[in-house]
């Protein structure tokens, strides 16, 4: 073993005598980043295809889907603080009732914000059932957080 490594050492030293002593044909280059190029092309062509949306609404939906996400996850953090041994900070009970109060305050916006893209895709001629079908999943999350809030703190 020992005694491989000064055989390596000298390969790797000698690479790049090697790589400017290699010839690149220019035709062979050319076709090669010319198959890359139409091989990116194509696949960007199947993913908005595969979509199928406008890309602002394509973009508009992820951004909801995210925020949503970020807000339900800061929410049951404040309800399900993390175990005692991953706590990174110290919030008084108060502080994250505070906190979960804030949160829910944002998720109730959720379902008008949803609206607001079902109607852009209507506008745009894209089917809302199927923005309502991707949407469901998420409209549950926010549901469950605010029927939780409301039994927690007797709010309806």
């Amino acid at each position: 073993m020992a005694s491989a490594v000064p055989e390596i050492v000298r390969s790797i030293d000698d690479w790049s005598t090697g790589m400017a002593a290699t010839k690149i044909d220019k035709k062979a280059s050319e076709d090669a980043v010319m198959r890359m190029t139409n091989n990116v092309k194509a696949r960007v062509e199947v993913k908005s295809r595969r979509y199928d949306l406008p890309d602002d609404l394509h973009q508009d939906m992820a951004s909801l889907q995210t925020t949503t996400t970020e807000l339900l996850r800061q929410y049951w953090s404040t309800v399900y603080p993390p175990p005692p041994d991953q706590v990174l900070s110290v919030a008084t009970p108060a502080q994250l009732a505070a906190r979960a109060e804030k949160m829910i305050g944002y998720l109730e916006k959720t379902r008008s914000k949803v609206e607001q893209l079902l109607q852009k895709a209507r506008l745009l001629g894209v089917d809302v059932a199927r923005l309502e079908a991707i949407f469901q999943p998420t409209i549950q999350a926010v549901q469950k957080a605010l029927t939780t809030h409301a039994s927690r703190t007797g709010r309806r």
